[in-house]
């Protein structure tokens, strides 16, 4: 056993060596760090866009109104009732859901089932509160709750699988690719509704399901996580995932996280 443990840290030793010394990213693992950020833009687009569309939301499918202080954006806008606090903080309940489940449900179905359920969450949130209707406010509520549950699904997942297809020396960068499509997600969603102005705030949220769908086609074009299929026994896949990734330098990051996860199972 202590054999195996020092063979596993040397080999650890030897995989961070070999990320240092490589710094080029190959096209293929770009591909798959893009793919995966796009999640990060879509959080940080939902998260925002509610303060951007609030009031014409308000007012379209009557929430609040009309106000006992007029129907004037700044009435409607310090007007506060039970529907209009639900429509915005029913995201965080499916986000609590999606953060509490997320997390397992990526260990057990693999993160990119996860992220490609991630992406039908989104799409489905995006939908249903586009197509709401004043008599239909809870479509909207739906929305908003299918969209915190792939918040939090997605967020669990994506950050699981930049971490794991990282190398060493990239993984920080990696992550911190993921926070900056958040913050273009978020500022994203001020341009759009400024652009697109309150009578469209349909097309505002609708807009995200585009970008949904693009993920979802080039997260089918993705590998799974090497390491994600190291934990499940498959060997042969966790190879060919790798390989693609990082090409032969992927082989020798295989040989490395057998021996890792070997140790971690065994403990200290």
């Amino acid at each position: 056993i202590t054999k195996r443990r020092l063979q596993a840290k040397m080999n650890v030793s030897s995989e961070s060596n070999m990320g240092g010394n490589s710094r080029e990213l190959s096209l293929s693992l770009f591909f798959h760090v893009t793919s995966i950020c796009w999640t990060g833009f879509l959080l940080g687009y939902d998260l925002c866009i509610a303060g951007v569309i609030l009031t014409p939301v308000q007012r379209s499918l009557e929430m609040c109104y009309p106000c006992s202080g007029g129907i004037t954006d700044a009435a409607l806008a310090a007007c506060s009732c039970t529907e209009k606090q639900f429509a915005v903080s029913s995201v965080s309940i499916g986000g609590a859901f999606g953060a509490l489940f997320g997390g397992i449900l990526a260990d057990i179905i693999g993160r990119r089932a996860a992220l490609l359920l991630s992406d039908v969450c989104f799409a489905a949130g995006a939908a249903a509160m586009a197509f709401a209707q004043i008599n239909k406010n809870y479509m909207f509520y739906f929305g908003r709750i299918s969209v915190g549950i792939a918040l939090g699904l997605g967020g669990a997942a994506s950050s699981a699988y930049l971490a794991e297809i990282a190398p060493p020396n990239m993984r920080g960068r990696f992550l911190l690719a993921n926070e900056l499509f958040i913050c273009c997600g978020c500022l994203a969603a001020f341009i759009v509704g400024y652009l697109l102005g309150d009578n469209r705030w349909r097309l505002s949220i609708g807009i995200t399901c585009l970008v949904t769908v693009l993920q979802f086609i080039s997260i089918l074009f993705m590998v799974e996580s090497p390491r994600w299929l190291l934990t499940c026994g498959s060997y042969n896949k966790a190879l060919h995932a790798s390989f693609i990734l990082n090409g032969e330098l992927g082989k020798e990051s295989v040989q490395a996280l057998v021996c890792t996860i070997a140790e971690d199972k065994n403990g200290p």
